[in-house]
């Protein structure tokens, strides 16, 4: 099944099951001004719906593109994580039994789209036994994946299965919704495992999160600490597309579906043979997310590159590409403009995500922070090249490493590429700090 099919199937299915079908919303919402954060259709939710009609077991599905800066650290290091991608979600309004959501959502992975159970766990909330907690265990959702035939082994109950609403949309910050999730892990197999007692949550790659349903319920009063019931209860049910489409294709990677395979062939074919396998395969998923991440932020209006907020995570965008397209030995703007045709033929088959008139467009903004891209490397280089004069030979220290990156704007994949002698441990403290992958 291609990637939106399953988008298309998800939303077909919850038609027939009486659900209203809303639009998605654009990337540069007005409830998120400083950034591109959107989730699966909590702005339409919680604007759209909640806010301005009174709702009484409503049921609404849509699917949403959505984009996450926070996650540009783990693009090409995780086989599963993008900074865009395609969320569809399903909602019902009022106090409906879990295993209503739980039996729809189960129904969808095993019959729908034909995803073996046998290769299926599930979570729930679980608090710490051995912390002090406000919150009983989730025993509905876990009584409901009984009866849906989950054996108890495959059951796993997790404290951090427990949501609460973070800053963003609109201005309510003191109250905040809050409700237990649970969550449908495909296990990619033992051989992926990091040891014997390997389970869903843990961050190796065997158990990919494929869907979860999240029941909010409550309402924190983050001043006082007092937790309300909510008056009209909301469930969410949500997939990830590429995810999904990882199991359903048959691999290993969210860079190996569909959506990508074109342009990493037309990228394979530009890059010089002397680049090793990991290196290319590194600095190729980076370039290919980010300029697909700009792709949809472009079309959906986006600012030109510059100091703050939303100007500031394309510059990051931009500058992520460039410097990968650099380690890679592409030209920029034409090799990198074949690879965008191809990203965007491959858009077009997505109805949400409709890419339209910005050919050549997104060029131009790349080429607005070409330039200075290239003076600020320029000048980095100058400060490198002093650095290295006065260190005798002996390696960039810690802290002359973090003044070429932070305050020089080199890009620490090129500083660690370029060859030049750098003390043990000088760059893990800023990989970790600043994420490879965006630098």
């Amino acid at each position: 099944m291609l990637t939106w099919e399953i988008s298309r199937a998800f939303i077909q299915y919850h038609l027939q099951q009486g659900f209203a079908l809303l639009s998605r919303t654009s990337l540069l919402h007005p409830s998120l001004p400083m950034t591109f954060v959107m989730s699966a259709g909590l702005a339409q939710i919680e604007e759209g719906v909640s806010r301005s009609r009174a709702v009484d077991n409503d049921k609404y599905v849509l699917s949403q593109t959505c984009f996450r800066h926070f996650d540009l650290s783990k693009v090409g290091l995780s086989p599963y994580h993008l900074s865009l991608f395609e969320m569809p979600g399903a909602f019902v309004f009022g106090s409906k039994p879990k295993r209503d959501s739980i039996e729809r959502l189960w129904y969808f992975i095993t019959t729908v789209l034909e995803i073996s159970p046998d290769t299926l766990w599930v979570t729930y909330f679980a608090p710490d036994p051995d912390g002090v907690g406000r919150y009983c265990v989730d025993n509905e959702s876990y009584e409901a994946w009984r009866a849906t035939g989950v054996p108890e082994s495959r059951l796993i109950g997790l404290s951090q299965n427990h949501w609460t609403q973070g800053n963003g949309l609109g201005t309510q910050t003191r109250y905040r919704k809050a409700g237990v999730t649970t969550e449908i892990y495909v296990d990619r197999g033992a051989t992926r495992h990091c040891d014997s007692e390997c389970r869903p949550g843990c961050s190796c790659s065997r158990f990919l999160e494929i869907a979860n349903n999240l029941f909010i319920s409550e309402e924190i009063d983050t001043d006082t600490g007092y937790v309300s019931r909510v008056v009209n209860p909301l469930t969410e049910t949500v997939i990830g597309v590429e995810r999904v489409a990882i199991v359903l294709q048959g691999v290993s990677s969210v860079f190996e579906i569909d959506i990508f395979a074109d342009a990493f062939e037309q990228l394979r074919s530009l890059i010089s043979l002397k680049h090793g396998e990991y290196i290319t395969s590194v600095h190729a998923k980076v370039l290919l997310d980010h300029l697909r991440a700009l792709i949809a932020l472009v079309a959906d209006g986006a600012p030109l590159p510059g100091k703050n907020g939303r100007e500031r995570i394309i510059r990051l965008l931009i500058r992520g590409i460039l410097t990968r397209a650099k380690l890679l030995e592409l030209s920029a703007p034409g090799d990198i403009w074949s690879i965008q045709d191809r990203l965007i033929e491959t858009t077009y088959n997505y109805p949400h995500l409709a890419i339209k008139n910005i050919d050549g467009k997104v060029m131009d903004y790349i080429r607005d922070e070409q330039n200075r891209f290239e003076r600020t490397l320029q000048s980095a280089y100058r400060h490198l090249d002093r650095m290295l004069e006065l260190n005798n030979g002996q390696g960039l220290t810690e802290e002359q490493v973090s003044r070429l990156v932070k305050q020089y704007g080199l890009p620490l994949p090129m500083l660690i590429e370029s060859g030049v002698p750098i003390e043990p441990g000088a760059t893990s403290r800023l990989s970790f700090e600043m994420g490879l992958s965006h630098l």
